[in-house]
Parts: structure tokens; sequence; C-alpha cells
């Protein structure tokens, strides 16, 4: 099967906006585009029995296969030829959406709307789907500047490398010029690694015209600067200059709120290790485990359970954290030996502004026998796993947020 261009809509301007992207896209590429809305049934206070057509949910349904409708016209419009198919899935936005993007060549999705609120510069859905996504996300902002060039950002990272190679196919697919700005370092040896990360792609793309430019501005300004006249900015989702606990970097945070054109995020998306498996390196807990929902399961055949029912609710589980071992809490060096309950691990957490009487808790149960669980997931997730979680005897449920941790089910 030919992996198709995916857009998300849920009927704002920004998402037709997408639509209209994502079917050049899917033009340039030869390939399908898939429009995907996410729906949700409203909360009704009646009993379970068949749904009547004149039911508050009926409506908002058929009205959400005519948004889809209406998306499908106007991509046939806008690129007449490219296979277009449509899909109402239930669940949220979020996870919806990183499911599709599974199977998916592209993502691409509007700055707002899609559950955002609508005073943020840009929707939560788009950053944490550029921050999770199985593939590329071109976020659709601002203004595709015709005749401009494709910007790219080097830092000489893994994300910076997969950025370069996405912006030559995308500079092939515009015929737009390339642009690649590696910011910090003005010298010989910013120039030097500038030319390592560009070299090979001449060759491969040589219809491209690449125009190399190494400065000592910071790079979030200069990329900001230069989406002013781009036709699209192209970055890792990490680069060196992300903390290790993050999944995506300043720069890439800071395009997606202030760019004035559309930007795409590359990020390097591993070999998952099984969810089931479990491991006692609770390194993880030492950089700050933001947008992530961690808890206690008494068992190993509860936490499998909770798992299928995470992905029954087409929550992304690629990204689960399992851990156990009656050690409980420690610290793990990279030959495998462990420190055990460390006070520099209780200051870490602290500096995070977590209270560490949460790891407390895992630590005492980990010595229990019980197993912990580290389930990625933004804001709009985090009631629904907890819920999940309580089903399978989850206990000590916590959403580690941006600002702080908030408790889910108590101790």
């Amino acid at each position: 099967m030919v992996a198709p261009v995916v857009v998300g809509i849920d009927g704002s301007e920004q998402a037709l906006g997408a639509v209209r992207a994502a079917a050049l896209q899917a033009r340039h590429r030869g390939r399908p585009l898939r429009v995907v809305h996410a729906f949700i049934w409203p909360s009704l206070h009646v009993g379970v029995g068949p749904v009547a057509e004149d039911m508050p949910g009926t409506g908002l349904r058929n009205h959400a296969e005519d948004l889809l409708a209406e998306a499908a016209a106007e991509a046939g419009q806008v690129a007449p030829g490219v296979a277009v198919t449509t899909a109402l899935v239930d669940g949220a936005a979020t996870p919806v959406l990183l499911h599709e993007s599974r199977e998916a060549a592209l993502l691409v999705l509007g700055d707002r709307g899609l559950g955002g609120v609508s005073g943020l510069i840009i929707g939560s859905v788009a950053v944490h789907a550029s921050a999770h996504a199985h593939c590329p996300v071109l976020v659709v902002r601002g203004d595709e500047h015709p005749g401009g060039p494709v910007v790219v950002g080097v830092d000489g990272s893994e994300g910076s490398r997969l950025a370069v190679a996405a912006a030559f196919e995308q500079s092939a697919l515009l015929g737009a010029d390339l642009v690649a700005v590696l910011a910090g370092d003005d010298g010989p040896g910013g120039r030097l690694l500038l030319s390592e990360a560009l070299a090979g792609w001449g060759e491969r793309y040589p219809e491209v015209t690449v125009r190399a430019e190494a400065v000592r501005e910071n790079a979030r300004h200069v990329l900001i600067e230069r989406s002013g006249t781009a036709r699209l900015v192209v970055v890792g989702a990490r680069g060196r200059d992300t903390f290790k606990g993050l999944v995506l970097g300043s720069v890439s945070q800071a395009l997606l709120h202030h760019a004035a054109c559309p930007v795409e995020v590359v990020r390097a998306v591993a070999a998952a290790p099984e969810p089931g498996e479990p491991s006692d390196n609770v390194d993880v807990f030492l950089d700050r485990p933001a947008n992530a929902v961690s808890g206690l399961v008494p068992d190993r055949e509860l936490l499998a359970e909770l798992l299928d029912d995470l992905r029954a609710s087409q929550v992304d589980v690629s990204g689960v954290v399992v851990l156990h071992g009656p050690e409980g809490v420690r610290i793990l060096d990279s030959d495998g030996s462990g420190h055990g309950w460390h006070s520099r691990f209780v200051r870490f957490f602290q500096n995070w502004g977590y209270d560490d009487a949460i790891l407390n808790l895992y630590d005492e149960g980990l010595r229990k026998g019980e197993v912990a669980f580290m389930i990625p997931a933004g804001p709009d997730e985090r009631h629904e796993i907890a819920r999940l979680a309580r089903r399978r005897q989850g206990h000590a449920v916590h959403y580690f947020g941006p600002e702080r941790a908030e408790s889910l089910s108590g101790p």
C-alpha cells in the first residue's frame, strides 16, 4: 500500500488551509490523500439504548461527515487527479492523528483548531503531534511565500540530518531553492559542520539550488526571521540545544508558535521496545517527564490489560516506559549496575518543581512487586488514561505537565 498524505480537519478555516496544502503535497509526491476527522460523542444523560436520529450526537456526527465531504471537494479542486479518501474516526484528535501517522508519509495540520484553545498561538494538537508523530508533520501557518526558498536549520544533530533530507525533498517537489542555515557559529567550525551536513545531497538532487549560511545569531531568531520570506521552514524535532527529557526542542517549538510560513518538523522514530517488557532503569525520571501519565499497577497481567485498553482507545503506546524491580527506584550506570535510591535523584526531581513524595510512592510500589508505567500523553488525554488505569487497579497515577505534577487518582 502506498503511504498516504494524511490531513486532520475540524471545520476551522485553518484546517481547510491544511487540506489545500496536503492536497498539493499529495500531488507533488504522487500519493493518495486521506482526510481524517476525529469525533467524540457528547456525554448524554440517558439510558443505554438505540441512538435516535434526532439525538444531539447524531446531528453532530452528520455535521462531521459534511465537513469531510467539504474537505474532499476542496482537495479535488486544488489537486485534480489525486485519490482522496475520508475517515470519521471515534476518539480524541491527538491519539487519532498519532495512530494515523503510523501509516502516513506526511501528517498535515492547521496551526489552530482540532481542539486547541482559541487564545493560543498554536493548537495543542499540532504541538503534540509534532513531538510524537511517526512521520514528518507539516504545520500550515502564516503565509506560503511563492517564489521563496525552503529554509532548513542545521546543527549537526540526528534531527538536523533528517531535516536536511526532508528539505531537499521538499525543494525538489516545490521547485524551490534551498537555504541551509547553521546558527551560532559563523567561523570555520560552523562552516565545516554545514558543509558536512550537506555533503552528497547536491548529487542526489542536482535540480535544487543550494545556498549555505553559517551565522552568529541565535537559531530561533534567525529561522523565525527567515520564515518571513520562506516558502517553508524545515527543522528537526530535537536539536543540540534540547534537554534530554524534552521531545520537542526549543527551536522547533519557537517556530511552531511564531513562524511566518508553514513549518515541517521531522523527528527520529526509533523502534520502540515492546511495552510489556519492563526495565528497572528509571533514568527516564532524571529529565523532566513533561506530558506524561505515570502510575502503578499490581502486576504484569494487569499492565497487559491496561495496554490493551489503551490500544482500544487509540492511545499511542509505542513510547510507553514500563519499570519494575524489587530494589525500587534507582539510577543505573551505563553498564547496568545500579546506584540505588540516591539523594541526587531526589534533587533532580525537586529541581523540576515536582514533589519527591511522588517518587517515594513509586519506590515503595516497585519494592512491593508492583509495576510502574509512564505513558506519553497530552493534557487532553490525561483523564481518559487515568480512568483506564483505575479500571486495572492503578494507583499513584499522576500527570506530569509542563508546569507541575497533577494527581489523578490519589495515593
